[in-house]
């Protein structure tokens, strides 16, 4: 009896306290807002409604590209916005009445503008563009047979333009000359008749701006991107002094942002895979693919009830839901057996394969991208020393041995069939540690209820990455329509499924969980009473409801940082507290920050601008961000967020931080080696050619263009071989550099050809300086490699801003010099 008023009372209290929650809110937000605003500068921003660029939905929240934008413009320039709509629906008159407003001096900005010297004569602009728009080419959105695979390869197409653009169209037919495209191309009056050619057949696609497509159609190519600028109102010198300053601050801070807008709002993923019609003809004809999984890998794959189940099993049924392809799944229990059955062909589909050279069946079969990367993390014996692994015995999977082989010591290892076998190792004693996937780890050590271990931080550098394998590695029609599917598949779909079954446990009986899981079960049975009070007050108080809501997202984001080592923390909106998880040390030396934005400095509020700007925005937030730590490093991470609001009035942001700081810098070292060229360490062609175009746009005044070519070198490689040959383009591209400077671009566009472009020269005589210095440089003999000499064609000019046109113009020049004997550099303007 004394048990029951017990928990009668426990209800009581709980439910008294979770309507007590939030009365003050409303008076402190207010208060808030009229501080801020006493402080802040109001501008006023032209706001035309165009799709992607600047939006509106039906409620009158604003969003877009630009909108975002100014919103982390905002933090650097403590600026607030009032944005000036027009009354018509039509995008044009909308621009057209803005520019008017602009003119007049109503308004003090209008973003999207193109920046030349006549229109600086009308308005001020900021030295920097804050963003690109594209030239594309597009088409409906449900052509299922031309996409840029079949642009690439030869297919012969017409295109619809408009006869007005005619600077457009010419960037258009240089594409088109440069990457040896067949097309046909009529002309329309204007952007609406083009849309009406392509949506009757007349035409196959369309070119447009990438800022103005409309929405049912999607881009199958873009090219020559056009900076935009906001232009500000003649006079407003301190309104352009604030937002070129601002702009600077925003791009050291958060360099990618165009980049991460960009992606957000011109390159969303497609409601459905577009299937080409040789696709689809496959799928009919396709049998039933064989699905293996191994029964004892969750969350990602394991058997449930005698069935498949797991992450990859969701993903291959939503690829079956979306394209008609047709699985069936088989499982084994060992590794040995999975190998083996792949191995004799028993099977066509891999569930989970990460793709390792090293694997000895690696090239008899293809291999899909990655549809979900986790880390590595090792779990110890509570008195083993992390740094001090030395002569220590590891557990591990035998099919991660590929993955790890630098770490593993032959005489110290116990290869193991599954996760749960290592941890019972390390459990028992029989090993110190072990190295496994971070979701695999988390699932299993709930599920076996260990305490006598420790998980400790991802294994740096080294990620698990979860790829399908297609057994026939001739059937590329297959792994194409697989990976068309995982690159249109959405994080927050694969963040669910990992959610879903990392919470999925092994069936034992209530007894036995109780015994491995004490305090687990106390606050089960605390959400059950809650969830019990809940339920029975729903209909007398709507509050109750929302504060319910507020346990289930708490929870689940504490259950995600559990399962991916991640920060998890919490916003009060009417308390202003900050609280954060188990590592409190990430912001703070607290894991609860009082006042948190009532007190907040403006140095601070720079330093912590991305954390603090997500909870002040008050939506749901899913992007990267740079926080600075209580240790004052700065680090990328990954801030995913989500508000609950009571009607309009936000209560509590809920999130997690994931440390991404060690992928992006391996992204970016991968990035710049891809734009190298292997065998001479400058420029790549398609590297080298999108630097210079990036550089023309930007009209900073007087360049040079060189293409170099090396004489005879035919000849050489004939009389001394390839690798000598090597040795000379090596050498070459040495002294080039040498010769013009760090600050001049150099690259290789193949064979003997390279090209330099020098920014800003002084004249002719400082890059007739530079070529005389390559030239001497190249009459010093080097031992093993014969006398070479080069022929050099330079242009000097401040007016051209296409790639291709430049590069006639300097090969024109070099084709001088060898029609005059060689070993020569002509320069013109």
């Amino acid at each position: 009896m004394k048990k029951k008023h017990y928990i009668v009372s426990m209800m009581a209290v709980i439910f008294l306290y979770l309507l007590g929650i939030g009365n003050f809110h409303g008076a402190l937000q207010a208060n808030n807002q009229k501080t801020q605003h006493a402080s802040t500068k109001i501008i006023k921003i032209g706001f035309p409604i165009q799709e992607g660029l600047s939006m509106k939905d039906e409620k009158g929240n604003y969003t877009g590209y630009m909108y975002d934008y100014l919103k982390e413009l905002s933090q650097y320039t403590g600026w607030e916005y009032e944005f000036i709509e027009s009354k018509s629906d039509d995008v044009d008159t909308q621009i057209s009445e803005l520019l008017d407003k602009l003119n007049k001096g109503e308004i003090d900005m209008l973003g999207s503008m193109r920046r030349s010297d006549e229109l600086a004569k009308l308005y001020d602009y900021p030295t920097e563009s804050y963003g690109y728009a594209y030239n594309v080419l597009a088409v409906n959105k449900d052509n299922d047979w031309l996409d840029s695979y079949t642009l690439a390869n030869g297919k012969e197409i017409t295109i619809a333009l408009q006869k007005k653009a005619e600077i457009r169209n010419g960037q258009l037919k240089e594409y088109v000359k440069t990457n040896g495209l067949k097309v046909n191309y009529k002309y329309y009056n204007n952007g609406t008749a083009q849309m009406e050619a392509v949506k009757k057949g007349e035409a196959d696609a369309l070119l447009s701006v990438d800022i103005a497509l409309a929405s049912d159609f999607r881009v199958i190519a873009r090219f020559s991107p056009d900076p935009m600028y906001f232009a500000v109102a003649k006079g407003k010198t301190k309104i352009v002094h604030d937002l070129n300053k601002g702009m600077e601050e925003l791009n050291e801070i958060n360099p990618t942002l165009k980049q991460t807008l960009y992606t957000k709002y011109f390159e969303e993923k497609l409601d459905h895979v577009i299937l080409t019609q040789q696709e689809k003809d496959y799928i009919k004809k396709a049998k039933t693919f064989h699905v293996m999984i191994m029964s004892n890998q969750a969350p990602v794959q394991y058997v449930k009830g005698n069935k498949a189940t797991g992450t990859a099993i969701d993903i291959l049924e939503d690829i079956k839901e979306e394209t008609g392809l047709q699985f069936s799944y088989e499982f084994v229990d060992n590794y040995h057996e999975y190998e083996e059955r792949m191995l004799h062909h028993e099977i066509d589909i891999l569930a989970s394969i990460n793709y390792d050279y090293s694997l000895n069946y690696i090239n008899t079969m293809s291999v899909t991208n990655a549809y979900l990367k986790a880390p590595l993390q090792i779990v110890l014996q509570k008195n083993t020393d992390l740094n001090a692994l030395d002569n220590k015995k590891l557990a591990i999977r035998k099919e991660l041995s590929s993955i790890l082989k630098s770490r593993i010591d032959p005489h110290n290892v116990i290869y193991a069939n599954s996760t749960q076998d290592c941890l019972k190792a390390v459990h028992d004693g029989e090993a110190d540690y072990m190295i496994d996937s971070s979701y695999a780890i988390s699932y299993y050590m709930n599920q076996l209820g260990y305490r006598s271990m420790i998980s400790v931080a991802d294994v740096k550098g080294d990620m698990l990455n979860y790829s399908f394998g297609v057994v026939d590695g001739n059937d590329h029609m297959l792994v194409g329509i697989l990976n068309k599917c995982i690159r249109n598949l959405k994080e927050e779909d694969i963040n669910t499924y990992i959610y879903q079954h990392s919470l999925d446990k092994a069936t034992f009986t209530l007894r036995d969980y109780i015994q491995q899981h004490i305090i687990e079960s106390m606050v089960i049975t605390l959400l059950i009473i809650i969830c019990i009070v809940a339920v029975f007050s729903y209909f007398y108080h709507r509050q109750l409801k929302m504060k319910r809501q507020i346990e289930v997202e708490n929870n689940r984001y504490r259950m995600l940082s559990k399962i991916t080592q991640e920060i998890i923390f919490e916003y009060d909106y009417e308390k202003d507290i900050l609280k954060l998880g188990d590592k409190h040390n990430f912001l703070a030396e607290t894991n609860e920050i009082e006042n948190y934005a009532k007190d907040i400095s403006s140095d601070k509020k720079k330093d912590e601008s991305s954390l603090f700007q997500c909870i002040m925005e008050m939506k749901d937030t899913d992007r990267e961000v740079l926080i600075q730590l209580a240790n004052k490093e700065v680090r990328w991470f990954h801030v995913v967020m989500k508000v609950v609001y009571d009607m309009d009035r936000p209560v509590y942001a809920i999130g997690r931080a994931v440390d991404i700081q060690e992928e992006k810098t391996e992204r970016e070292n991968l990035e710049k080696k891809s734009m190298m060229d292997a065998l001479t360490s400058v420029y790549n062609t398609a590297a080298f050619k999108k630097k210079i175009q990036l550089e023309l746009v930007r009209d900073k005044g007087m360049y040079a263009f060189g293409v170099l070519d090396i004489d005879y070198f035919k000849e050489v490689n004939d009389e001394f071989g390839h690798f000598i040959g090597d040795q000379v383009l090596i050498h070459c591209a040495d002294v080039m550099q040498k010769a013009f400077g760090e600050k001049a671009l150099i690259g290789r566009l193949g064979g003997d050809e390279f090209a330099v472009f020098l920014m800003a020269p002084q004249d002719e005589n400082a890059v007739a300086s530079g070529c005389a210095r390559l030239q001497k440089a190249l009459q010093t003999t080097i031992e093993g490699l014969p006398n070479i000499t080069l022929s050099m064609g330079f242009v000097m000019t401040k007016d051209v801003c296409d790639y291709n046109i430049l590069y006639q113009k300097a090969d024109k020049v070099l084709y001088e010099v060898k029609a005059a004997g060689r070993n020569a550099y002509f320069i013109k303007s």
